[in-house]
């Protein structure tokens, strides 16, 4: 199982700047984006599949032009952003070195490790660490058992806030009025399952009810084989974070998910306030 086709190609503004790359995108998308815009485009292409990526998915993946995309990853390669090899490109270990020096990830990476390692040991199950980060649950660890073998890794890539358990946490902690932008300004909510929740009305009741009882489910509406239950928490720079469980949907397990999430997302937040 792979999470490429439930996990949405990055995009963004457009804007015209002097000294941009003269070359038209492919399709509907618009003709100029900043350089800078394309090469995160590029990087996140890369990111978003669990193995290297061919100049021609890139092109794909991107709508950039072919030579546009040639270009930029040779150039990345130079700089150690992606690093290539026979099968294609692939995010480079220099992209680790850079965000392992996020202060913010980095405490709560290290505050979180013991709590992560309790909560497997009382669940059997994966476990993931996550914050808000541009709107999305950004998952910035996680640890994995034998059992979640058939469960694909998600550390490094931004999770929907509406169909995942950790985005679903994050969400309710956050004020009523940025929930809302967050999850309805864009307009509809796109499925990733046949049980993804995207009725604005349900939805809403829904994170009122995770806000009130501190727990977050995620019954195959992200992947269709899987389950997730997370709980959110505040740190000190008031951002928000949630620490969950992931395992196969029909799993034993989670019979005890509940109330060890919950009291790891309370000490972590008592380590963090």
């Amino acid at each position: 199982m792979t999470t490429e086709k439930y996990l949405p190609a990055a995009n963004g503004d457009t804007a015209t700047r002097a000294g941009e790359i003269d070359e038209p995108f492919v399709g509907t998308k618009p003709t100029r984006d900043p350089v800078a815009q394309r090469i995160v485009m590029t990087l996140e292409a890369c990111a978003s599949k669990q193995g290297a990526m061919t100049i021609i998915e890139l092109v794909q993946a991107t709508g950039l032009a072919k030579t546009t995309v040639h270009r930029m990853c040779w150039k990345l390669v130079e700089l150690g952003l992606l690093e290539h090899s026979a099968d294609g490109f692939s995010v480079g270990s220099k992209m680790f070195a850079l965000a392992a020096t996020n202060p913010r990830i980095s405490q709560l990476r290290i505050a979180a490790i013991p709590h992560m390692v309790e909560l497997q040991r009382q669940t059997g199950a994966m476990v993931n660490l996550a914050i808000l980060s541009g709107g999305r649950a950004l998952v910035i660890d996680a640890l994995f058992t034998q059992g979640s073998a058939g469960l694909p890794p998600l550390v490094g890539h931004a999770l929907p806030l509406h169909c995942t358990g950790t985005g679903k946490a994050i969400a309710a902690r956050l004020d009523p009025e940025e929930r809302e932008r967050l999850l309805f300004a864009d307009g509809r909510l796109k499925p990733a399952t046949r049980a993804t929740l995207v009725q604005p009305g349900l939805l809403r009741q829904h994170l009122i009810r995770v806000a009130e009882t501190g727990i977050a489910v995620a019954d195959r509406e992200f992947l269709p084989d899987a389950k997730a239950v997370a709980a959110g928490f505040k740190v000190r720079d008031g951002g928000t974070a949630a620490i969950g469980v992931v395992e196969a949907w029909n799993s034993p397990t989670f019979r005890h998910a509940p109330a060890a999430v919950a009291a790891a997302a309370a000490r972590l937040e008592r380590a963090l306030s």
